[in-house]
């Protein structure tokens, strides 16, 4: 079984600064967050001399309250706007159906839903055919 190092950083100035929780003696800072794995990586190889590929880190970052915030909310409103277009997608796919078989050709049915013909001639397929 491979040892796993478990690192927290936080934001300090310029920096993220961080700790590896099974050797408090290692400290270290990276300017990026993308720097993080690789320089926590780095100093744990280092530390208990072995190759920097034997071992997994995990890297917890604590954001603090604000971007926390944040992020749940951007996390929240992509959901809802996920969610909205499987909706809007549907709806489409049902007023083409309904449209298709009034007899609108493909050509009117994309123009009156702003979307291509040629979208329309694919959801107009049956399923099987998609």
């Amino acid at each position: 079984m491979r040892q796993r190092y478990h690192v927290r950083a936080e934001r300090d100035g310029r920096f993220w600064h961080f700790r590896v929780a099974e050797a408090p003696g290692i400290i270290g800072q990276a300017l990026r967050l993308d720097q993080l794995d690789e320089v926590a990586r780095d100093m744990i190889g280092l530390w208990f001399e072995v190759p920097d590929a034997s071992f997994d880190i995990d890297v917890v970052v604590d954001r603090g309250p604000e971007v926390d915030r944040l992020v749940r909310e951007i996390t929240r409103s992509r959901a809802e706007a996920d969610a909205s277009r499987r909706r809007t997608a549907e709806t489409i796919r049902e007023a083409v159906r309904d449209l298709r078989a009034k007899g609108l050709t493909i050509r009117d049915v994309g123009q009156l839903l702003g979307v291509s013909h040629q979208r329309v001639a694919q959801l107009a397929k049956p399923e099987d055919d998609r």
